[in-house]
């Protein structure tokens, strides 16, 4: 048997007397080295973030935009030659009735486009909590017509290729994970709204002079482009 001296024994009393007082918000902490609902987004420079994160979707995670969109459109017309075997999107028109909904470039980029409109939906959720003084009403509003823009452009690809599609206007989508296909014309007088607002708020330069972000010009072109396709 080993012999405890009484300061070990204070010492070990002490330790457990440490260990049992802790209390839960001790140990319950926010991680402070990862975003989470409750730290993100809360100030300007979220919202900036956040936003941007939008636009990212489009150039870093999704093939949509890269190529697969060229071989839908115009790699499928009389504009271009295909010269590939790659039947699973080379293909010219004369061969477009053997792509089927297993067809794995379909499947993802339908997937795509709807992450897309997640993360601007991600914007459109957040932003208008955000109570940073740092972040003006105006320029409050430009975000979120930035992104309802970009969930307009997502709508006109989906609506245009695929006809009936969901329309999922926040993240959530109020817990239904299987929403059924919107008729065509909802599917075009949503983007119609969200064009519209984008036109009402989005300045004629881009903001800060950054190239590529959406302007009142680009939502008026888009509103075209939707007029156009409708047949109007």
């Amino acid at each position: 048997m080993i012999a405890r001296t009484p300061s070990k024994c204070i010492f070990i009393a002490a330790a457990f007397l440490l260990l049992f007082s802790c209390s839960k918000s001790f140990i319950d902490q926010t991680p402070q080295s990862s975003l989470t609902t409750g730290n993100f987004p809360k100030s300007a420079t979220d919202a900036e973030s956040e936003l941007t994160g939008a636009y990212d979707w489009m150039v870093y995670y999704t093939n949509f935009y890269q190529y697969d969109n060229f071989m839908n459109t115009d790699g499928k017309s009389d504009n271009c030659y295909i010269n590939s075997d790659n039947v699973t999107a080379e293909q010219p028109l004369e061969y477009f009735s053997t792509v089927t909904s297993s067809n794995t470039n379909v499947q993802r980029d339908w997937q795509e486009l709807y992450n897309d409109i997640r993360a601007a939906n991600a914007v459109l959720d957040d932003v208008p909590n955000i109570s940073d003084p740092g972040l003006t009403s105006a320029r409050k509003a430009m975000i979120l017509g930035e992104a309802r823009f970009l969930r307009a452009l997502h709508y006109y690809w989906l609506v245009t290729e695929w006809g009936e599609c969901p329309i999922i206007l926040t993240v959530s989508n109020g817990g239904n994970l299987y929403p059924a296909r919107n008729k065509v014309p909802e599917v075009y007088a949503q983007m119609i709204n969200d064009l519209q607002y984008a036109d009402s708020v989005l300045d004629v330069t881009p903001y800060n002079g950054q190239l590529g972000r959406a302007t009142k010009g680009a939502a008026e072109a888009m509103l075209a482009k939707t007029y156009a396709q409708m047949g109007d």
